[in-house]
């Protein structure tokens, strides 16, 4: 093995460290991401409502467009 790749015992550890690190901030987006995604399926009126005004969008628009036809 090349010399350059073996590291030292400070170097051990400061990877390891780092690891863990990004380990635990993995960890932490996906509990994140999961938490949002379960709110927003346990909520499915937000949804609903929020797509209202674009339906009624559409409603007039296709209304006024059968009108000049």
């Amino acid at each position: 093995m090349r010399k350059d790749f073996i590291l030292s015992e400070e170097e051990k550890q400061r990877r390891k460290k780092y690891l863990e690190e990004n380990r635990n901030s993995t960890l932490q987006r996906l509990s994140t991401s999961e938490s949002t995604n379960s709110s927003s399926i346990s909520n499915p009126l937000s949804n609903s409502e929020s797509l209202s005004p674009t339906l009624d969008e559409i409603d007039r628009v296709s209304f006024s467009f059968f009108r000049l036809v």
